[in-house]
């Protein structure tokens, strides 16, 4: 089953980092009032390259659930996440932001933003059998911070 990011998440994150780019790429071709060719043509670039990525963005990264894997596409890659290697959920922070935080078995950090439904943090949430407790959790890895 595909399961989408939302639309707007997407879109709201090409713009933020579209516009810090936008301002960037202006400085470098000089502030003039009014503006010059070289700010047209930046900002027609900006324009065309931000609204490209964001196309791109929304046809190519989704999540597949197979079984035990929650499966993240991005572009050409997949990346697998077994839910038996997960070993703590961040619920409260992942509930509030909907964005799965979650920590490996390796006490990696993961950052999965929520599908339209919240599937994939269902399916973390009851596939994952070795899920153990905020202390334990600390216990085995005491240099993470949560």
């Amino acid at each position: 089953m595909k399961l989408h990011i939302p639309a707007w998440r997407v879109i709201k994150t090409y713009l933020i980092i579209g516009a810090i780019a936008l301002i960037t790429f202006n400085v470098t071709a000089g502030l003039n009032w009014p503006p010059t060719l070289a700010n047209y043509f930046v900002t027609i670039v900006w324009f065309l390259s931000t609204l490209f990525f964001v196309i791109l963005s929304l046809t190519q990264d989704y999540y597949l659930l197979e079984g035990r894997n929650l499966i993240q596409h991005r572009f050409n890659k997949e990346k697998v996440f077994d839910c038996n290697d997960i070993l703590y959920v961040n619920e409260a922070w992942s509930k509030k932001n909907k964005t799965l935080n979650f920590y490996d078995k390796f006490g990696t950090i993961h950052y999965l933003p929520f599908d339209k439904e919240g599937r994939i943090y269902e399916h973390v949430m009851t596939k994952g059998d070795n899920l153990i407790s905020k202390e334990e959790f600390l216990t085995r890895f005491p240099n993470v911070k949560l």
